[in-house]
């Protein structure tokens, strides 16, 4: 997501009004984060036929992360041929060490 996308949503008086609008965006740019992070470990695209491609995705699971925005409901991708546990999240590991810090418990 960058600032061209951005933009006209801020300009709107309506939403900057809204206490959900930062919960919105988070919950946007955390989802982008996911799918191209999931690309990354598959090697391959939505669709993509590659040689190298390490798996494929079967649908997708919900997940809520507890946030200083609010609580955020995502779309984790699944990987059923990821049997081995090979693919591990790198935004819910961080995300789960960040919580378990005694100061911030409260917010998360």
């Amino acid at each position: 997501m960058n600032w061209s996308e951005l933009r006209p949503v801020v300009h709107r008086s309506a939403l900057l009004n809204d206490p959900d609008f930062l919960n919105q965006v988070v919950t946007r740019y955390l989802q982008q984060f996911l799918e191209a992070e999931i690309a990354s470990f598959l090697q391959a695209e939505p669709y993509q036929r590659t040689d190298d491609r390490r798996g494929y995705r079967n649908g997708y699971k919900p997940r809520i992360l507890k946030t200083r925005v609010g609580r955020i409901e995502l779309s984790i991708p699944s990987i059923p041929q990821d049997r081995e546990g090979r693919f591990h999240s790198e935004l819910f590991s961080r995300f789960q060490h960040a919580c378990k810090h005694p100061r911030r418990e409260s917010a998360c």
